[in-house]
């Protein structure tokens, strides 16, 4: 079993965790204790679940709907944050384009899961 240092979505998320924190940066303080929150919070709990979901030896399949869900809800809380015009809309392309690429990564690694490992 690996661990997640050696999963590349992992790593790909991670890269996506810095570029939000960045990208949040310019969110008004108001919102700093709401929307960033629940943003943030939804970036871990996806990482979260890759880390149980890398643990499990069979089943893994089973986590496909509820990580592509919480895929779907982070991607909706960034493009409010720009829709409130927190973000450019350039920034949030970029961001979208990252988020595809793990969210294409990750399920094709659940897809690709012998689930009688």
């Amino acid at each position: 079993m690996s661990t997640t240092n050696d999963l590349i979505v992992a790593q790909k998320l991670e890269d996506v965790t810095i570029m939000l924190h960045h990208l949040l940066e310019a969110v008004p303080r108001k919102e700093q204790f709401a929307l960033v929150e629940d943003i943030k919070k939804q970036v871990y709990l996806i990482y979260r679940l890759l880390i149980h979901v890398n643990t499990l030896r069979s089943g893994r399949k089973e986590y496909y709907t509820e990580l592509s869900e919480e895929f779907q809800f982070l991607i909706y809380l960034v493009r409010l944050v720009n829709r409130l015009g927190h973000i450019t809309a350039k920034q949030y392309i970029n961001y979208a384009k990252r988020h595809d690429e793990v969210v294409r990564i990750c399920c094709g690694w659940l897809n690709n899961t012998d689930s009688e490992k």
